[in-house]
């Protein structure tokens, strides 16, 4: 039997405290704003914050609110614990203010601001005034344990006073001496920026005031909120429900422009996430105020000023109950939690081209979240940052993709502002100064003929000003035909691109079965090399599965290196009459065998025989396939096999040829019915939300269906089968007209 000798519990080192304050807390600043969060849990309606005597040995520095202090019992059981579960237990104030704090670690941040500290606290129902002295050195003490450090606490009655000021009636001062920082201008610069950044610009507390007073004219002064949002080109509107449903909203007083979409079901709106967002509901505002914004200059406002104004307040800041979390938004970058920086220096084109992104220097925003509405948004134990899990994540995706819908309808509405292309423009405008010139000629040869001036010289002139035109003339010319050329290319790298893409998609297939087959075959030739032809069961039957293995895995090859090979061949890059029915059936019989083996059921039973040709590169049709097959077989991923299903369809409409491509995947995203078709545009992202994949697959569709073959698509998000239908629209060859020659 052991033998008890006695039963001890854990001895906290004196140095604990300093771990969680000075070491866990990343600067000065963000210890007082840790301070300020509590004078607000306290029910306080202003805290003041004053430096006195910078730069002098004798510095020290106050913190004084009018919130509901404490007495003996509460200053003993709750200030004076360390990780007390006060807020834990009531997550709400006397005013119904929704606690900012939890951990009851907020005061250890002290710690790394000052080394001595007085505490004077006072309720409104006491007539006394409770002050506490610590001195933070003790802690630095070796040998020691927590408990055996002591702090004294005395009871002071009103009307004594010394050189400290007093508390108001009722309230907590904070009184900081031997200061370890040195305060200089940029540092309480910083602090003031951060303090204003505590309390959200978009709503505002209004029984909640900060004041600052450091001897600093410009620094001095209440924290107030700017008018500058009021400039804004575009705002952004975004709400997800507790209940999973997602609105937003997109609008311009500017341009008097209101787009909206929803309502719409968390997982029709986001299909690669879980069927319920696990970081609750929340808000976005999000603000876009470019440079050249107008409203600035409406309200006065210079480009310096906007300079100052978002250098301290852009990007995306997260609000837990009106109080900023940190570090997402700092200004810095560092807080660019949604990598908006790294998303604008890889696409940094202008607003009306295709694939436009905003900048983080571009946008003021914040989404606002709640302790009680997103209870799985916990806070790191540094308070920097949220635990980065899965609510975290659904959180990150939801923002990012609010934010893309965003910027497609700015850049929607600058397209449309924009009359006409600059390439088109400067075309018409030649087209124009041309048939003046050539009217000016006309005139002029006119003249010179009633009038007989057939002068050496007059002609000389005449012949000169003829050549200017007809050189005019074949300079444009040749600049058509360069732009012909050009878009050739153009047309070429897509059908490369396409082709890539396929590769991406099928080629660890094709490896696979390359592979299979070269190490059985090095098997059969050892076999056939050691003359063992005559084998006995079971070998036989694995002898002939081996030589099955070769065949089928030589024959994909075969059949998928002939497809790839004839994509581009020249005379698939002339514009003819086409069987769109011959088409899909190459595709899929040269995707037959990598099909069957993922388990998709490939149903072209509605492909019909007898279909009209129509007019269109060969490649550009094969390209719309292979895109449509490849988006199909990513979709059916997570799909369970005895549901995978692709049907095609082809038929005759009218005029036109109709083909249809229906999955049983996961469909598309609720409202990108349309933004899937633009350039670099995906709804692939990976578990933090980052978009992966080209975004070209459908851009590359919709370029060939529209621009080269005169046709129309579009997509319906859940269809036949449940997952995405394109219906594809290609008008029928005609008959006469030399249709059948190539172009």
């Amino acid at each position: 039997m052991p033998e008890l000798i006695e039963s001890l519990p854990f001895e906290i080192e004196a140095r604990v405290p300093i771990q969680l304050g000075r070491e866990s807390i990343s600067s000065s600043v963000v210890a007082v704003s840790e301070l300020v969060k509590n004078a607000y849990d306290a029910d306080a309606n202003k805290v003041n914050i004053e430096f006195h005597n910078l730069g002098q040995p004798d510095a020290w520095l106050l913190i004084q609110d009018d919130g509901d202090g404490m007495d003996s019992g509460s200053f003993a059981n709750h200030w004076m614990r360390i990780g007390t579960d006060s807020k834990t237990d009531v997550s709400r104030s006397k005013k119904n203010r929704i606690l900012t704090g939890s951990k009851g670690l907020g005061r250890l941040g002290i710690d790394r601001l000052c080394k001595t500290l007085t505490v004077r606290t006072k309720t409104s129902s006491t007539t006394d005034t409770i002050e506490a002295r610590i001195d933070w050195t003790k802690y630095e003490l070796k040998g020691k344990t927590l408990s055996e450090i002591k702090h004294n606490i005395y009871r002071i009655a009103l009307g004594e006073t010394d050189s400290f000021p007093e508390a108001d009636d009722h309230g907590t001062s904070l009184i900081m001496n031997d200061l370890k920082d040195g305060w200089s201008k940029d540092f309480l610069r910083d602090l003031r920026q951060e303090l204003s950044l505590l309390v959200s610009p978009f709503e505002g507390i209004e029984d909640f005031a900060i004041e600052l007073k450091t001897g600093i004219n410009e620094l001095d002064g209440p924290l107030l909120s700017t008018v500058m949002l009021e400039s804004a080109v575009w705002k952004l509107d975004f709400t997800l429900t507790e209940d999973g449903q997602v609105t937003a909203r997109a609008s311009s007083a500017l341009y008097g422009e209101d787009c909206f979409d929803g309502p719409h079901a968390w997982q029709e709106w986001l299909k690669d996430r879980s069927d319920e967002p696990c970081c609750g509901g929340f808000k976005l505002v999000l603000y876009f105020i470019p440079a050249d914004a107008p409203g600035l200059k409406k309200l006065s406002f210079s480009r310096k000023d906007w300079k100052t104004f978002m250098d301290a307040n852009s990007g995306v800041r997260i609000y837990r109950d009106k109080f900023r979390v940190r570090p997402y938004g700092e200004p810095t970058g560092k807080g660019d939690w949604l990598d908006l920086g790294l998303r604008r220096s890889k696409r940094p084109e202008g607003v009306t081209q295709k694939g436009w992104v905003i900048g983080p220097h571009q946008v003021v925003g914040a989404a606002f979240i709640s302790r009680e509405s997103n209870p799985e948004l916990v806070d790191q134990t540094n308070r920097e940052g949220i635990v980065e899990g899965e609510a975290f994540f659904d959180l990150r995706v939801s923002v990012l993709k609010a934010i893309t819908f965003f910027e497609q309808k700015i850049h929607e509405s600058a397209v449309k502002r924009k009359n006409t292309k600059p390439a088109d423009k400067t075309k018409d405008m030649y087209a124009a100064a041309q048939d003046e010139y050539r009217k000016k000629l006309n005139n002029v040869l006119k003249k010179a003929s009633a009038q007989n001036q057939n002068t050496d010289d007059f002609k000389a002139l005449l012949a000169g000003f003829s050549n200017v035109v007809a050189a005019a003339d074949d300079m444009h010319s040749s600049t058509e035909q360069i732009i012909k050329e050009i878009q050739a290319d153009k047309d070429t790298m897509a059908n490369l691109a396409s082709l890539g893409i396929l590769t991406v998609c099928f080629g660890h297939e094709a490896k696979e079965y390359t592979n299979l087959a070269a190490a059985n075959a090095v098997l059969l030739l050892r076999a056939y090399q050691q003359g063992h032809f005559h084998m006995m069961a079971p070998h036989d039957d694995e002898f002939m599965n081996k030589i099955e293995i070769i065949q089928d895995s030589t024959e994909f090859i075969k059949t998928f290196a002939g497809f790839a090979l004839g994509n581009v061949r020249p005379d698939k890059r002339k514009r003819t009459n086409v069987n769109l029915t011959k088409v899909i059936n190459s595709v899929f019989i040269a995707m037959d065998k990598s099909l069957e083996r993922q388990n998709i059921d490939i149903d072209c039973s509605g492909v019909e025989v007898n279909i009209p040709p129509v007019r269109a590169f060969e490649i550009d049709l094969e390209s719309i396939v292979v895109n449509l097959l490849t988006n199909s077989v990513t979709a059916l991923t997570d799909t369970p096999a005895e549901k995978r299903r692709i049907v095609v369809g082809l038929k005759q409409v009218d005029v036109d040829v109709e083909l249809t491509f229906s999955d049983s995947g996961c469909g598309i995203e609720a409202g990108t019915e349309k933004q899937i078709f633009h350039p670099i545009f995906s709804t692939k992202r990976d578990r933090k939300g980052n978009v992966e994949g080209t975004g070209m697959g459908l851009a590359i569709v919709k370029t060939f269906v529209e621009d080269h073959s005169g046709g129309s698509i579009r997509a319906i998000p859940n269809g036949s089968l449940g997952g995405a239908e394109f219906i594809i629209r290609i008008p029928i060859a005609p008959r006469r007209g030399g249709s059948g020659k190539d172009e």
